[in-house]
Order: C-alpha cells, then sequence, then structure tokens
C-alpha cells in the first residue's frame, strides 16, 4: 500500500509557548515561566521539532545526531545534499532530514514558493561555519547570497566587507540596492573628477569664443 506524504508547517514560537501553557496550566507561574525558557532554549538547539524539544534527553539525542550529521560531511556534501536557500524540496538525505527545514516565502509577484533554510540557529551556525572554513571565500559568499534576505546578522557582518568588495558578487545584487534618500534632500553630487573635467571642457571653450563663464564650486563630495 502506497503511502500519502503530508508536509505540514513547524510550529512558530508562539504556537509552541501556547502548547507549554496548556501543559503546565496547572503549575505556578513561575514554573511555568521556567519550563517555558528550557523549551525555547531546546527550539534554539534543534528547530521547532515537537517530538525533541519538550524533554531533555529527546533534545540531547537530536543534537547530538545533527552534530554528527554536520561533522562527519564534506564541505560539497553539506551543499548538495541541504540545498540551502534554493526554492525547491531538498532531497531525502539523512542530512536533509537533520538540518533543512521548508519555509514559504512571498515574491514581489506575490506568489508563494518553498525556500530551504537550515532548522536552528545553532545548526545554523555549525553548518554555515563549517561552510565556510572549507569553501573557497568566493563560493562562500556566493552561497549566501542564495538566501542574503534570511542570513543571520552575524554572517552579513562577518561576509559583508569581503562581498561588498567583490565585483561579481555587486553585480548579482545591483538590482535590490536602493538608495535611501532623507526628505527634501537635494539631487546626488556629480562625481568630482567628471565634474572638474566638464567643468575644464566647458571653460577652454568659453575662453576661444569670449563667452562669459561661471565657475562652480566643489566640495569633497562633487559640485554643489
Amino acid at each position: 500500500m502506497d503511502a500519502t506524504a503530508i508536509v505540514t508547517n513547524c510550529p512558530e514560537e508562539n504556537d509552541v509557548r501556547a502548547m507549554c501553557i496548556w501543559m503546565k496550566r496547572n503549575w505556578p507561574l513561575q514554573e511555568q515561566a521556567e519550563y517555558w525558557r528550557e523549551v525555547r532554549g531546546r527550539m534554539n538547539n534543534v528547530g521547532p521539532i515537537l517530538r525533541s524539544i519538550f524533554g531533555k534527553q529527546a533534545c540531547d539525542d537530536r543534537i547530538k545526531a545533527c552534530q554528527q550529521a554536520v561533522g562527519g560531511s564534506t564541505a560539497s556534501e553539506l551543499e548538495r545534499n541541504l540545498g540551502i536557500g534554493c526554492c525547491y524540496s531538498s532531497n531525502d538525505s539523512d542530512l536533509s532530514r537533520k538540518l533543512v527545514r521548508v519555509v514559504r516565502v512571498r515574491r514581489g509577484n506575490s506568489i508563494e514558493s518553498p525556500l530551504n533554510l537550515l532548522v536552528s540557529s545553532h545548526l545554523e551556525r555549525e553548518t554555515l561555519s563549517r561552510l565556510e572554513n572549507e569553501m573557497k571565500q568566493s563560493d562562500f559568499i556566493f552561497f549566501v547570497l542564495r538566501f542574503w534576505d534570511y542570513a543571520p546578522p552575524y554572517l552579513i557582518g562577518k561576509c559583508a566587507a569581503s562581498a561588498f568588495l567583490n565585483e561579481d558578487f555587486l553585480r548579482a545584487i545591483r538590482i535590490k540596492i536602493k538608495e535611501l534618500r532623507p526628505p527634501g534632500r537635494r539631487e546626488p553630487h556629480r562625481c568630482t573628477e567628471r565634474a572638474l573635467r566638464q567643468e575644464l571642457h566647458q571653460k577652454r571653450g568659453s575662453t576661444a569664443t569670449g563667452a562669459p563663464f561661471q565657475s562652480g564650486c566643489y566640495g569633497p563630495l562633487g559640485a554643489v
């Protein structure tokens, strides 16, 4: 008899908190709060997997298995089997079952599509650290570019300097870059070097024809 695969969303943090309150509804409020802190800490380690976050032993077993999966895999195996940042369902490998969650994202055209991300912040750090150590810097930057909008802040801060010095990276994200202008701001200044060349050219032409010429005033950022 063939089985039918059923895919359900991982519970949100508020959903898990509500479960904890219901499960421990007869406990004193302080003990309820302490239990929730423990469960939230387990979620940060193994992800919102219900069978692994309500008990300490289950969480310890899960995190140990996940760490072994990361430690026993090469960077190429992790990149190939996890499919992080890709908009398709990950394969049925042991790595993807332990380390990947699929989220639904809505793009500019309002069409939802799946996106593979790492299942928890703890495993995210371990996996990305392993990839960064074994991959070429340029390859790692382009790997992160797949999920740049969802990349953790510490990773963006760590890679930003190298990324924005990489011409290929800048070319890839240029359509996402928008200048933020305060209300009432003047038009952008021209490049100083280009503006000076243009002024000198105009001045020579004005001198030759005897036409009046007004010199502009240039600051460190260009014409004003």
